[in-house]
């Protein structure tokens, strides 16, 4: 690895870690990660060794956007069952399930 891409990727690791400093330190579960010029490999590597999760979300070519969590505490999140009511209730809002299918 050559000078400048150590320095590339350097900077995408500090990008990471300033964007995802709240998952970083345990703050947030999750967060939406931004990058512009960076593959899915540098993503990869800068949090593999860190327990964090990552799916992506959006490739527009030069910018790409991220799903950063920790899987851990997103399962746990999810099993609450507050949670599951506020997420239904989010999908489905006022609308009944039969309301949705007439005709």
């Amino acid at each position: 690895m050559n000078w400048m891409q150590k320095d590339v990727q350097t900077s995408a690791q500090m990008e990471i870690a300033w964007q995802c400093a709240p998952v970083l330190t345990g703050v947030k579960p999750s967060n939406i990660l931004t990058l512009k010029n960076v593959s899915e490999k540098e993503v990869a590597e800068s949090l593999k060794e860190m327990g964090i999760s990552y799916s992506m979300l959006c490739d527009g070519g030069v910018r790409k956007v991220w799903l950063i969590y920790r899987e851990e505490e997103i399962l746990e999140i999810l099993g609450k069952k507050n949670t599951a009511n506020f997420l239904i209730h989010l999908v489905i809002g006022d609308l009944s399930f039969h309301r949705c299918f007439r005709s």
